[in-house]
């Protein structure tokens, strides 16, 4: 197991022949499951935010597939960006009820 970073969740990773076969997270609070699902239905509802997420990561394994806390560290600008969009349309959705 390793730790991503920010102590909120533990990351497992099973990697096989060099190649890596699954990624696992278990969250620490229902607060970062709901933050994490939330950023999953925002990226199946825009696909241009998803195919650049998309892309950053695949760019990030590339670099240096076995170092999860530098590819976690790289992206974390990003997933910051989506994440204030997400808080302000769930905001906006709040405000029209």
């Amino acid at each position: 197991a390793e730790c991503d970073g920010n102590d909120k969740k533990i990351f497992y990773r099973m990697v096989q022949g060099g190649t890596v076969k699954e990624n696992v997270y278990v969250y620490r609070s229902h607060d970062e499951i709901q933050r994490h699902v939330r950023f999953c239905q925002y990226l199946q509802r825009v696909e241009e935010d998803a195919r650049h997420f998309s892309r950053l990561k695949q760019v990030l394994i590339h670099e240096d597939p076995f170092d999860i806390k530098k590819y976690t560290e790289k992206k974390l600008f990003f997933i910051q960006m989506l994440e204030k969009k997400i808080e302000t349309e769930c905001a906006m959705h709040a405000d029209q009820r």
